[in-house]
């Protein structure tokens, strides 16, 4: 992933998608900027010079471990978080009826 700046942001935008490339408008305060998907610097800075679009920024974007780690496991979990444990109510049943009701 890499994140543009430019001046130039429309022709920049028009440049990058006619040559396939995915490409979405975030904005850093009040600039926007483009992130552009599964791309290296290397492309996107040769093609904006072959089209003469100026550059303020350009630089790739890794995602942080825990990032990683979520699209790896996605809604993989081994535990869930819950406020009732779904036997509980079973369980005290139980107890009370072993124990002659006396619960």
């Amino acid at each position: 992933t890499v994140r543009v700046r430019s001046p130039q942001l429309d022709a920049l935008h028009a440049a990058l998608t006619a040559h396939g490339l995915t490409v979405r408008e975030e904005h850093s305060g009040s600039e926007p900027v483009l992130v552009v998907v599964d791309s290296t610097t290397d492309v996107i800075g040769g093609l904006a010079g072959s089209q003469g679009i100026v550059l303020h920024e350009l630089a790739s974007q890794q995602g942080s471990l825990e990032d990683a780690f979520m699209k790896l496991t996605g809604d993989d979990v081994q535990y869930h978080a819950s406020g009732v444990d779904p036997g509980a109510g079973a369980h005290h049943a139980n107890t009370q009826q072993a124990m002659g009701g006396a619960l």
